[in-house]
C-alpha cells in the first residue's frame, strides 16, 4: 500500500522503505530512494512475487536481508501462518531495521 501511494506522490517524499514488501506499482523513474529490507527466515513473503516485482523498483535500490529475520519480526503482531522460525528476537529484528532505517536517512543528510 505505502508503494501504491507513493507512486501517485512521489514529489512529496524522499525515499520508499519496503519492509518484507515489493511493489506492484512501477517506481523505476519516481526518483525516490528506495531500500529493501526482509528477513532470511521469511516465509511469509512470496519470493517468487518479490523478484517479479524488483522491476518496478529504481535501479539503485538498496536490498538487504536481515539474517535470522522473519516477517512477523517487523512488527509485534505475533505469529503469522507460514512464517519461518527465527534465529534472532524480536527486539533484535526492530534493532537491526531502525538502525538501517537511521543510518540510510543520515546518509541523505
Amino acid at each position: 500500500m505505502a508503494a501504491s501511494y507513493a507512486s501517485n506522490h512521489a514529489e512529496d517524499y524522499e525515499g520508499l522503505f519496503l519492509l518484507a514488501a515489493y511493489s506492484t506499482e512501477d517506481l523505476t523513474n519516481s526518483g525516490l530512494n528506495v531500500v529493501s529490507l526482509y528477513g532470511s527466515e521469511d516465509g511469509v513473503l512470496n519470493p517468487v512475487k518479490y523478484n517479479e516485482y524488483r522491476s518496478n523498483l529504481p535501479e539503485n535500490t538498496q536490498e538487504e536481508m536481515i539474517p535470522g529475520g522473519c516477517h512477523a519480526y517487523f512488527g509485534c503482531y505475533g505469529f503469522q501462518d507460514g512464517d519461518g522460525t527465527p534465529t534472532i528476537t524480536n527486539e533484535e529484528q526492530i534493532r537491526i531495521t531502525v538502525d538501517r532505517c537511521l543510518s540510510v536517512i543520515n546518509e541523505r543528510r
